[in-house]
């Protein structure tokens, strides 16, 4: 699946405006070659425009318009699985999945402190979501037109620059909120989807190789196709969240040869009872320890 890129940038005012442009161009073939079979190719041009202007040292302005293009996966166009509440079956009249994004937002950033904020708009065209089949199978309709908008965030502010304790101490939150999320041919809320997403946090690193950090990832409510009980109704999927610790510390170095590091990590600390799709319970707290080797 290859793919080309042209980017084209350029700085006015000072410097203070910046200007860009560019072009990507998408060649795909997905292919099954269990299940139902099949291939499916596309090619697709998407651009991209922007311009971002620096009021002052520490704040940005920035406005972009972007096109997408989404091909479906060999699943989604002819798998064939069993799952726990029926079988998967693909949809081999699957159109691509394309949207156009409008965005302005702004990045603040003062001492320790840095922030963006970001007001988004995209418009979708055959958008790929799950359906439920006569037979009560479950396979991937396009929705036709669907739109979503939102406002993202991202704030983090690092403790231990600010009072010079010689490591990096950094409280973080990001979230995504949507204030709309339609099916335009219904007029309904798009299915297996939420409104609210976040992840917050604190990072902790130093200069020898060790880093930290415990997260919280939050997934909203959504609506969902009841399919585990047979009603095909919809019906709401309550809200989780799930937290995350991370250990890594360095215990190699070979200087030009890269080091290596140890790193531990714990899934789902606090046993959150959960799942993404109905019927599929995601693990309890899962252990891991591993070694990487950076070059």
């Amino acid at each position: 699946n290859p793919a080309y890129f042209l980017l084209a940038k350029t700085k006015v005012f000072d410097q203070r405006l910046i200007m860009s442009g560019g072009l990507r161009y998408d060649k795909y073939q997905v292919e099954m070659k269990e299940g139902q079979g099949g291939k499916e190719s596309d090619h697709n041009l998407s651009p991209r425009v922007g311009m971002a202007y620096l009021i002052m040292d520490n704040l940005k302005l920035r406005a972009n318009y972007g096109e997408a293009f989404k091909m479906p996966s060999a699943k989604q166009l002819a798998g064939d699985f069993p799952g726990w509440f029926g079988n998967y079956v693909g949809n081999p009249n699957l159109d691509p999945e394309k949207s156009n994004t409008y965005e302005g937002g702004m990045d603040f950033f003062y001492d320790s402190f840095d922030s963006s904020l970001t007001f988004f708009h995209t418009d979708f065209k055959d958008k790929i979501q799950t359906a439920s089949t006569p037979g009560g199978d479950t396979t991937w309709e396009n929705v036709g037109k669907a739109e979503m908008e939102g406002i993202e965030g991202v704030f983090s502010y690092d403790l231990g620059t600010r009072f010079s304790w010689g490591c990096r101490v950094k409280p973080y939150v990001s979230f995504v909120y949507l204030t709309k999320y339609k099916d335009k041919e219904t007029d309904e809320d798009l299915e297996y989807t939420s409104d609210v997403n976040m992840s917050y946090g604190i990072a902790v690193s130093d200069l020898y190789g060790f880093s930290a950090d415990l997260n919280f990832a939050y997934t909203g409510k959504q609506y969902i196709t009841d399919f585990q009980y047979g009603t095909y109704q919809t019906i709401e999927q309550d809200s989780f969240t799930v937290a995350n610790f991370t250990i890594c510390r360095e215990i190699v170095n070979f200087n030009k040869y890269g080091g290596l590091t140890i790193k531990g990590e714990i899934r789902n600390l606090f046993e959150e009872d959960y799942e993404y799709v109905q019927g599929y319970p995601m693990p309890g707290r899962s252990f891991f320890v591993g070694l990487r080797y950076d070059y």
